[in-house]
């Protein structure tokens, strides 16, 4: 993992102290010999901090909070009767999932997933057991983004649901419409007439 760094600046301050150099002669007849002497430079006082006209003035920080006052996550209809016909074959019978709405209006983004259920199988007007699939069709965006959305993998009902379409984190924010194909398989014993099944759906 790459990882950043702040770059170091090195400041370095030079200081320059002078010296005054003396010429002295010992002798008139003897060369001059130069003597240099070096004295100190008189005592330099401590530097003074020098301020600037707007080093009295302070710096305000002012922080602003942001509050998302979204809607609900919501299903217009939570609920479909589905009336299914013979599929060519007397244990099979197939029917057409009305969309299922689903509305984002929390502006959380935080993804959800619709889930369908079997309420109920009836032939004939009975309670019957039976083999419940559902196959997603592709989500519809009715307004938001089309980004993050996806349907759910053909499936047979069971107690915990089924996922119908979802949106992932980050995406979802809008109104979105998703239907599908229903299929019942029964046994071939049962020759009904009329075969009704009540599907429940849930978003969360």
């Amino acid at each position: 993992m790459s990882s950043w760094r702040a770059p170091t600046v090195a400041a370095i301050v030079l200081a320059i102290v002078g010296a005054t150099a003396v010429a002295h002669a010992e002798s008139p007849s003897a060369p001059p010999a130069e003597v240099i002497t070096v004295t100190p430079a008189p005592h330099a006082s401590a530097p003074q901090a020098v301020r600037s006209p707007s080093s009295n003035s302070q710096a305000m920080t002012q922080t602003v909070a942001l509050t998302i006052n979204g809607g609900d996550l919501s299903l217009e209809s939570d609920a479909a009767t589905v009336v299914l016909h013979p599929a060519g074959s007397r244990t099979e019978w197939i029917g057409d999932l009305p969309p299922v709405r689903v509305i984002d209006a929390r502006g959380t983004l935080e993804g959800w997933a619709v889930e369908w259920t079997v309420g109920s199988l009836e032939v004939d007007g009975q309670p019957r057991r039976g083999t419940v699939r559902v196959t997603p069709a592709a989500p519809v965006v009715v307004a938001g983004g089309s980004d993050g959305l996806q349907a759910g993998r053909e499936a047979a009902a069971r107690r915990q649901g089924r996922v119908l379409f979802s949106a992932d984190a980050d995406h979802g924010g809008g109104t979105y419409e998703a239907g599908g194909q229903v299929t019942v398989r029964l046994p071939a014993s049962v020759h009904p007439e009329d075969v009704v099944v009540h599907l429940a759906f849930s978003v969360a």
